[in-house]
């Protein structure tokens, strides 16, 4: 995920060059960018190289090929499906469905490859199904994991939009405004904790 703080700011990519098993892990060869995009704050790609682009003060999804041609872009602000306010956060499943973190909204969108909605989930609460400024979102298997901030946990959702359970941590190390989380194969949940400046692993349950 990239995060930027300016309106008009570029997406740079980074690639390992051919000399790559000669540099630490952490070092990329610059190969090209994406320029003006509108405060752009997360990104997934797909196998082909297609990268779908949240940006936040737009409040859409753009979407451009491996050369950086731009294929379609959707969104814009409001609060009816398809509309964004204020967009945190994508992610993307193997055929090629989207989860895109509407934080100003509340809830997360899925959305086709097509820009089709699929599925709204949460809206402003602290109940189940709910949720407060999301802000981070990872797809495992048919599940919709959502860094649920404002309420201190992970929601998780199926893919058809239904409530499944949420991941707090428990009583005795509870989770603090998660911002991004994660999933391994195996199934563990990683939730990143900037507030107290940590990564947390916890288990398919909670």
């Amino acid at each position: 995920m990239i995060r930027g703080a300016f309106a008009r700011a570029a997406l740079v990519l980074a690639l390992l060059g051919p000399a790559a098993a000669a540099l630490p892990e952490h070092v990329g060869r610059f190969v090209g960018q994406l320029e003006d995009l509108a405060e752009p704050v997360a990104a997934a790609v797909s196998d082909a190289g297609v990268v779908y682009v949240v940006e936040r003060t737009a409040d859409r999804v753009r979407v451009f090929d491996a050369s950086g041609r731009e294929l379609v872009r959707w969104g814009g602000t409001g609060d009816a499906p398809g509309r964004l306010r204020l967009p945190a956060g994508v992610a993307r499943a193997p055929d090629g469905v989207l989860a895109v973190v509407d934080q100003g909204n509340d809830r997360v969108q899925l959305v086709s490859p097509a820009g089709e909605v699929l599925a709204v989930l949460g809206g402003r609460g602290a109940g189940p199904g709910r949720l407060c400024e999301p802000a981070g979102v990872a797809l495992a298997g048919d599940e919709v994991l959502v860094a649920d901030t404002g309420n201190d946990r992970v929601a998780v959702f199926g893919r058809d939009g239904v409530w499944r359970r949420a991941l707090d941590g428990g009583p005795d190390d509870p989770l603090r405004g998660p911002r991004a989380v994660g999933v391994d194969a195996a199934g563990a949940v990683y939730v990143a904790e900037p507030g107290a400046g940590r990564v947390v692993r916890l288990g398919a349950d909670g």
